[in-house]
Formats: C-alpha cells, sequence, structure tokens
C-alpha cells in the first residue's frame, strides 16, 4: 500500500486491524510495528506475532514524502497511529 499526502498531526494510520495479538498492557509497540525511513519516504513493517521479526517482505505500507516517524510508541501515544 502506498500512501500519498499524509500529514503528521491530521491524519491518522488504522493498523488494528494487522494486531489482533497485540496487548498494549503487556506488549511493546516496537514489538509489532517498525517504521524506517527509506528514500525519503518511511516504511511500515508489521510482526503480528509480536517477535519483532521485520523482515524485508514485511512492508504493508510506503508513506511517500515523509521521514522521522521512527519513534512508534510516541505515535500510538499522541493518536498517529491506532492499535
Amino acid at each position: 500500500t502506498t500512501i500519498n499526502n499524509f500529514l503528521l498531526g491530521a491524519d491518522q494510520l488504522d493498523l488494528s486491524d494487522l494486531l489482533t495479538g497485540y496487548d498494549s498492557l503487556t506488549d511493546s509497540i516496537t514489538d509489532f510495528i517498525q517504521i524506517t525511513d527509506s528514500a525519503g519516504n518511511s516504511d511500515i513493517r508489521v510482526d503480528t506475532t509480536g517477535s519483532s521479526s521485520f523482515g524485508g517482505g514485511t512492508v504493508v505500507a510506503t508513506i511517500v514524502g515523509v521521514t522521522g516517524l521512527t519513534d512508534e510508541a510516541t505515535l500510538v501515544q499522541d493518536g498517529t497511529i491506532i492499535v
């Protein structure tokens, strides 16, 4: 999936359907979601098992033209990422 025109602070990413095993009380979000900067974009990887296995083939979305979204915990806390 490619996401264009994403505006930090206004838009949200709903990943809740992909994180069926995630429990915010006992799990670290960084075991389930990893966002990395790549060539001026942000690649979103999801590990549905929570084992932190973010292989190259697990990119579920790319946010075009946006970088610096690498603090997943803060993005969840501020509502940018919905889990």
